[in-house]
Parts: C-alpha cells; structure tokens; sequence
C-alpha cells in the first residue's frame, strides 16, 4: 500500500511537471486557449507576482520567473497569455538566447519552419493552421517567441472568408496562386491555387484583421508580375519598372463573414512590398 501511495504520488509530481513544460514550449493548447486563466493555472501560487493588465479590449498576465524557468532546452525569462480584443490568444515567451540560436531548437520541437522574413519570423502549424507562431528579437538580445490560436479556434466562430474573381487582360494560361495577405505580418498568410484558365477563387479560414489580395501565376512568368485588388491611378508605359499604377486596397474582414465580389485587376510592374511575398513558396 505504502509503495502505491509513494508510486503516486511521484505520478502526480511528474505529470504536474510535464504539463508546465509542455505548456512553455507551445505544447498545451487547452490551457493556451484559456488566455490568462490557463498560465495562472499552470503558475499556481507563483502567479501571484505577475501583473495583470486590461488595454484596448485585451487583458493579459505578464509574469517575470526569478530563477529563469528552462523552455525548449533554455533558459525561459518571462511569459504572459493574452486574450486580444479579436478573440484570439496568444502566449508570448522571452528566451535568453538569440534568435539565430533559438530558432533550432524552436523548429526542431515543434516541426515547422518559420521565414525568416525582417524583422519579424513567421510560421504556421504544419497540422492545424489556426495556430501560428511568430519570433522577434529584442534590443536586449532576448527571443520572444509568441505562439497564438486564432479566434475561429478558440471561440468556436468560423473564420471569414474572401470569395472573388480575376479579371485581368490576359488571363494567366497556367497555374495561379491567390493570397489574402495580412497586413499584420505575425498573421498567416492563407492562398488557394487555381488551375489555368480558372478565374474564379474562394479563401476560407481567415483571421478577423485587414488583408490585400494578390495572385501570381506560377508559371510562364518572366516579369515576376503581380496581380492584387486594387485602385488604378494611371497608365505605365509598357517596360517602365518603377511606375505605379494602382493603389492597393485592404479588405478588413470579421469573424464569420463572408466579403464576396472581390476583384483582382490592376497588374503591378513595380510590386509593391506588401503584395511581394506572394512570390514565396509555403
């Protein structure tokens, strides 16, 4: 009886010990869903020196660790879990080492890939795209590494979606990528590819924020040309690179709604950088 008692005990310290772990290293997404709540469950007593803060519509708990805690086989300096004003969590973590240091690790753990685009890294889930992940480094040397579930996950309300068509003077005759592209980088982008010829075209999933939509035919494009929603200002002559001939128009989309009638029209021959890294490969 008493080895029974002894054995479960050292289950139950143990199991407590890898739920805090797994939760520091993006691995307990029940409790990341919980926003604050889920980290001051997983601190316990400890959350008691945090600081709680309530902006914009976002509440969150920021909290120091003295020692530094250990996460993905580092030194883990700080957390806070926030619930943002669009319904979304997010948990964001300070790791003492770089970002060229920590970014292996992080990969390796996770599976996933972040681009390294400046000066924040981005990265979706591989399996569930309603997580996503970004890093940024400080001045100070730290890694923040923020991971956060998106609103459609976490409040059971379906994602927006864009339903359009391209209308361009010549239709690419080969395949084409279409993307709503998030003017907040640390959002995922999201693309569907339509077969040569198809004009019409539907992105589902997205977060609640403000997007560009662009497409780029993946083939038989020696220009690198980009199409995107936009508004046309004037004539380029043809074989000027850097003339600007349209404006480019976001969309701002909300939980659940369904924006249609969107337009792809006005081909950019000096692509502008919030359209360009549709030219990127997932």
């Amino acid at each position: 009886m008493r080895k029974l008692l002894v054995g479960g005990l050292i289950w139950a310290w143990a199991s407590t010990g890898l739920a805090s772990d797994n939760y520091f290293e993006c691995g307990d997404w029940a409790a990341i869903e919980r926003g604050p709540e889920g980290l001051s469950a997983v601190l316990g007593e400890a959350a008691q020196s945090c600081r709680r803060a309530d902006v914009r519509d976002a509440r969150s708990l920021d909290c120091e660790f003295e020692p530094p805690r250990s996460a993905f086989g580092m030194l883990l300096r700080g957390a806070s879990a926030t619930l943002l004003a669009d319904g979304s969590r997010r948990l964001s973590l300070n790791l003492a080492p770089s970002r060229a240091r920590a970014v292996g690790p992080i990969e390796s753990l996770l599976g996933l890939r972040f681009e390294r685009s400046e000066p924040i890294w981005i990265a979706n889930d591989p399996v569930a795209m309603e997580r996503r992940y970004a890093m940024a480094e400080r001045d100070d040397g730290i890694t923040q590494l923020y991971c956060q579930l998106a609103a459609s996950s976490a409040d059971g309300v379906p994602g927006a979606s864009i339903v359009g068509r391209l209308e361009l003077p010549a239709l690419p005759q080969s395949p084409t990528r279409v993307c709503a592209l998030p003017a907040d980088e640390s959002l995922p982008r999201r693309c569907v590819e339509l077969a040569a010829g198809v004009q019409e075209f539907r992105i589902d999933g997205l977060v609640q924020g403000e997007y560009y939509l662009a497409s780029y035919a993946l083939q038989d494009n020696p220009g690198q040309w980009v199409a995107a929603h936009a508004r046309r200002l004037r004539d380029c002559p043809q074989g000027e690179s850097d003339c600007i001939g349209a404006l480019l128009l976001p969309l701002q989309t909300r939980q659940g709604e369904v924006i249609s009638g969107v337009l792809i029209d006005q081909v950019f021959h000096a692509v502008p950088t919030r359209v360009a890294r549709i030219r990127e490969a997932d």
